[in-house]
């Protein structure tokens, strides 16, 4: 019942206000959304690894509490946490983009995600979860925060409403294919494939992010050309 008053008010939110939007801006390129996986993997990739990082938590995180022998309660205290953290950690991550960058931030996010992953099997029995968790709601979602960031900041127009869309088809795709990929990991090598999964995904894009960081370096570095 609260979900579906939840919808109902959203949804009459939006016929209130859909008379006052402006129209659709035509300016810039039109394509398809697989034309912007071309135009921004990277981007994607962040949104799919922020919807997988989450979705892995929420469904496995009770499964490999249970198996380190925690309460139930305290499992679905620690989840709570989490969303606390995901939800209250924004505002600060969006200071840090203004004043850092976004793709700072991002990176941030990411190493924080991983630095997560290395600790919990040492601090899951202790206090120090608490804070972990928490943290962990925030930057993990911050990835989807600045990734959404970085798309107001580079395209506009046609572009920026694929790229909306682009980002959804991404979420739904990490969303579905994360849980089901480190549950696989967990019948493997058990109760630590999540922490696994979770670090070898933030691993990925940490790299991907330094890379493309330091090619931009590289190129901004790079002599002009003589003239002819």
């Amino acid at each position: 019942m609260i979900g579906i008053t939840a919808f109902v008010a959203c949804g009459l939110i939006v016929l209130a206000v859909a008379p006052r939007l402006p129209e659709m801006p035509v300016e810039g390129e039109a394509m398809s959304v697989g034309g912007f996986f071309r135009l921004a993997p990277l981007l994607l990739f962040a949104v799919f690894t922020a919807a997988a990082f989450e979705q892995i938590l929420l469904s496995l995180f009770t499964v490999y509490g249970t198996v380190l022998g925690s309460a139930e309660g305290r499992i679905a205290s620690l989840i709570t946490c989490f969303v606390a953290g995901n939800a209250v950690l924004q505002i600060l991550l969006g200071r840090a983009a203004e004043r850092f960058g976004a793709t700072r931030t991002m990176l941030f996010c990411v190493l924080a995600c991983l630095t997560g992953c290395l600790l919990l099997a040492f601090i899951f029995n202790t206090r120090l979860v608490w804070p972990l968790v928490f943290v962990w709601g925030g930057v993990s979602f911050g990835l989807y925060t600045t990734s959404l960031i970085q798309l107001g900041e580079r395209f506009n127009g046609q572009t920026l409403i694929v790229g909306n869309a682009a980002f959804a088809f991404a979420w739904g795709i990490g969303g579905m294919a994360g849980s089901p990929a480190a549950g696989l990991a967990m019948q493997l090598i058990r109760h630590q494939g999540l922490p696994l999964s979770l670090g070898l995904l933030s691993g990925l894009l940490a790299v991907l992010l330094w890379t493309e960081k330091r090619r931009g370096v590289a190129l901004d570095r790079r002599p002009p050309r003589s003239p002819q």
